[in-house]
């Protein structure tokens, strides 16, 4: 069995949760009680093919598409289709993250770029600037102690939505290679961060 019997019963638990609030007609003794239990295998299966995908019962129900008013968990969770339409769900949140990350670094850099100091362009108060773009213009300007100023709230904010590690990827400088951000409370755990033009 994958994962620890403790953390299946934890996830099947959030799954059949998650379901019950989309899923509002669905009525407990229409199913048996080890579908949560194979969905929630079925999502630590999906982790342990792919660490890039994360351990979210909630998001993992939420990226379903239940259609028609009769609710079985058994197809609408368990199915290939099911883990497919999971991972196109993280992917396109990811895509919109690093979109989101480019967009503000591209901002701070122009404005660089322009003359302005980079100290000034990342702590403007009221600034466009997320903390983890402020971390990634830092450390893609070279400048270590910015980055050690802004390492906290960026931490912060990677665990508020941990799939921002994998945004941020492709938009640190090329000596980001020993930098991290954040260690997850599950998994996926903080990847080293690799180099990649914006």
């Amino acid at each position: 069995m994958l994962g620890t019997q403790k953390q299946v019963e934890s996830l099947a638990a959030r799954i059949e949760r998650a379901y019950s609030l989309r899923r509002p007609s669905w009525h407990g003794g229409c199913s048996s009680p080890r579908v949560w239990e194979t969905a929630a295998q079925a999502l630590l299966q999906m982790h342990r093919d792919d660490p890039t995908l994360p351990v979210d019962p909630e998001l993992f129900v939420a990226a379903q598409s239940f259609q028609g008013s009769t609710a079985d968990p058994w197809t609408e969770l368990t199915s290939e289709k099911s883990a497919r339409r999971y991972r196109r769900r993280v992917r396109l949140i990811i895509r919109g993250l690093r979109d989101e990350l480019r967009s503000e670094v591209r901002l701070a850099e122009r404005r660089v770029r322009r003359g302005e100091a980079i100290e000034s362009v990342l702590m403007t108060e009221g600034s466009a600037l997320s903390p983890l773009g402020c971390f990634i213009a830092a450390q893609r300007a070279g400048r270590g102690d910015l980055v050690e100023r802004y390492r906290n709230e960026a931490e912060a904010q990677h665990r508020s939505c941990p799939l921002y590690q994998q945004a941020s990827l492709r938009l640190l400088s090329p000596d980001s290679s020993r930098a991290k951000l954040g260690r997850n409370e599950g998994p996926p755990s903080s990847a080293r961060l690799t180099a990649h033009r914006v």
